[in-house]
């Protein structure tokens, strides 16, 4: 596994959460983070492939009257340990 694999990853789940119009949602990371020998280059490769696949052109903003499609407002990475001062950084990174 490498940092490409999160970073598909991140797309994927960004696009399963666009598809059910989710707002909201958790990720479970603790397995995930294991897989790298630096949690922190873990969580920014996931953090950039969610934040990539969030891109879109859009050449005008919507007219009035029309709505915004619903877009995920928060995703929250849920691990069983507090973030370490390199993970945050890692984080701010993406």
């Amino acid at each position: 596994v490498n940092r490409d694999a999160f970073r598909i990853a991140g797309a994927c789940i960004f696009g399963a959460l666009k598809n059910h119009k989710v707002i909201s949602a958790a990720v479970y990371a603790d397995n995930w983070l294991k897989l790298l020998k630096v949690p922190g280059q873990a969580i920014q490769s996931l953090a950039e492939g969610l934040l990539l696949s969030d891109y879109e052109f859009i050449e005008h903003k919507p007219k009035k009257g029309e709505k915004e499609k619903p877009t995920l407002k928060e995703l929250t990475l849920l691990t069983s340990s507090a973030p370490t001062a390199s993970d945050v950084k890692s984080l701010k990174r993406a």
